[in-house]
């Protein structure tokens, strides 16, 4: 199974995005993803989890997100978050991962605002939890995961 990606040039360097559909009750809505292969694990943005009206009340405190932006970033885990991704032949594909979930409530509003510009990422721990393989070839502006059948 393929799973097409964007390589997209908001800014140099070139991003790959993946668009997801996440499916968590009553959180229905897309998600634009960067790729990014140098972080370990993935992460819906502060924006994407209001946009989708994620609730992170009852959800346990995690490893502040750093690496990004300004300093650290509280973080909430979500266990099972579940997307879909579409292949290249038109199939829908769901996806339960545990994901960290950027929490911006606490912060001024200073810091809230920078936080609200961050993307969501999809990690390695995306890759190798479902045994996907990236190919990117930037001068063909072609992008795109690859899923063995007994992943599927």
């Amino acid at each position: 199974m393929i799973f097409d990606l964007d390589i997209v040039e908001p800014i140099k360097p070139e991003r790959i995005v993946a668009n997801l559909l996440c499916r968590v009750p009553r959180s229905y809505g897309h998600i634009l993803a960067v790729l990014d292969t140098g972080s370990p694990s993935t992460i819906i943005s502060a924006r994407d989890a209001l946009i989708l009206r994620l609730s992170t009340n009852n959800l346990q405190d995690s490893k502040p997100i750093s690496g990004f932006g300004r300093g650290q970033l509280p973080s909430k885990h979500f266990r099972n978050f579940i997307f879909f991704m579409k292949s290249r032949n038109g199939e829908a594909k769901e996806f339960k991962l545990d994901v960290s979930i950027a929490d911006a409530s606490g912060l001024s509003e200073d810091f809230r605002n920078s936080a609200y510009l961050l993307p969501s990422i999809i990690g390695l721990d995306f890759l190798n939890q479902f045994g996907l393989k990236l190919y990117v070839d930037l001068k063909n502006n072609t992008a795109y995961l690859e899923m063995n059948e007994e992943n599927i």
